[in-house]
């Protein structure tokens, strides 16, 4: 995906940049994907919180994940996965998505968007205060407490009835599968207890990153709709640390420009308010963020067959010049019907006798032919 080679420069062009960390299970970085995907469920009935292991896993073969590293340009954001070599200390690579909006050239891009770089129509730009972060009851421990809530049942493992209070009963006496499985239980718990703490500890700057008083923290996303060349309209959020807002802001500014309207269910949506009522009553929006780093969960939780398409490779180029060409080429078609209905009558009679009907022949195909 992002390990091929592109045309962008994004370090050099990008006007804001910003790595958002992962140190563990505090940092900024599942801070982030906890509340954005925490809790609630997609169209399809499967639960959002699916896409947290693939979020959150510290290592992609050979390299480990330092962050989310998140680039803004004057007509492109991209985002993704910031990698590190276990083998090379000084080896870094950016493994993401590298999404164009805006008016571009026909002869610089191929009927097709790359697989790691797509050219889309962009609507609207915001930056909004992200989802409350869920109750840790909905996860059965607090998230800081032990990697994963319950513990482990075996087949072979009795249940133990409590005691009651009124008769003072004794309770049951444990066999000894049911004891070398309560130690297993326990060593398991301690051993993830342990996991969790050196997650927790690799750095010293974790403790200062996690905390809402730090630069790092996450409170914003930016929001951007973007739509394909079918005109399917995608949703696409990214991290936004506390010391970059000022930031964004003024790059929502910029693109405000690269605004196209988007014309969707037989209605146009302009306005702000169009928009927000796009995202309250829309079924199905596809999660651009997902589509870019997971895109099998991506399509499990918001399936769209025409984004499918990009991270493959074979998606169609979305230019933003298009609905204004659709626009005149209507125009254009409509004109002559324009002018036909403000002919008169005496005009359209005279028009009409000038040629014959089709089904009878011109007077010279009438005349019998002589011969020599």
């Amino acid at each position: 995906m992002g390990a091929g080679s592109s045309d962008l420069d994004r370090e050099a062009q990008a006007e804001a940049y910003w790595l958002v960390p992962h140190r563990g299970l505090n940092s900024p970085w599942t801070q982030f994907a906890l509340r954005r995907y925490g809790s609630g469920f997609a169209a399809t009935g499967v639960a959002s919180n699916v896409a947290l292991p693939r979020l959150v896993r510290r290592r992609l073969q050979d390299w480990t994940v330092r962050g989310c590293s998140v680039y803004l340009g004057p007509d492109y954001v991209s985002y993704g996965r910031d990698l590190g070599s276990l083998s090379r200390a000084d080896a870094r690579l950016f493994y993401g998505i590298d999404v164009r909006f805006g008016k571009h050239e026909r002869t610089n891009w191929l009927w097709y968007c790359r697989a790691h770089e797509w050219l889309l129509r962009l609507h609207k730009a915001d930056l909004e205060p992200l989802p409350v972060l869920p109750d840790p009851a909905t996860f059965g421990a607090p998230v800081s407490d032990q990697r994963w809530p319950g513990r482990p049942r075996y087949l072979h493992e009795e249940a133990v009835t409590e005691p009651s209070s009124s008769n003072g009963a004794q309770p049951p006496k444990c066999n000894s599968a049911a004891s070398n499985a309560e130690e297993s239980g326990a060593g398991a718990a301690a051993v993830a207890d342990a996991s969790s703490a050196a997650d927790a500890q690799p750095e010293a700057g974790c403790t200062t990153g996690c905390t809402t008083e730090s630069p790092m923290a996450v409170e914003h996303q930016l929001s951007l709709l973007l739509s394909n060349a079918e005109g399917h309209v995608g949703h696409l959020c990214l991290p936004v640390p506390r010391s970059k807002t000022d930031a964004v802001a003024a790059m929502v500014q910029h693109w405000a420009e690269h605004c196209v309207p988007l014309t969707w269910s037989g209605r146009r949506w302009v306005t702000a308010e169009d928009f927000a009522l796009l995202r309250e009553t829309s079924l199905n929006m596809t999660d651009l963020f997902l589509m870019g780093l997971e895109t099998e969960v991506a399509m499990a939780l918001t399936p769209d067959w025409t984004w499918e398409k990009y991270p493959q490779g074979f998606g169609e180029v979305a230019l933003a010049s298009d609905d204004g060409d659709s626009d005149d080429a209507g125009q254009r078609l409509d004109d002559p019907l324009v002018e036909h209905e403000d002919r008169h009558d005496d005009e359209a009679v005279v028009h009409v006798a000038s040629h014959p009907p089709a089904h009878e022949a011109p007077a010279a195909e009438l005349q019998p032919s002589v011969a020599g």
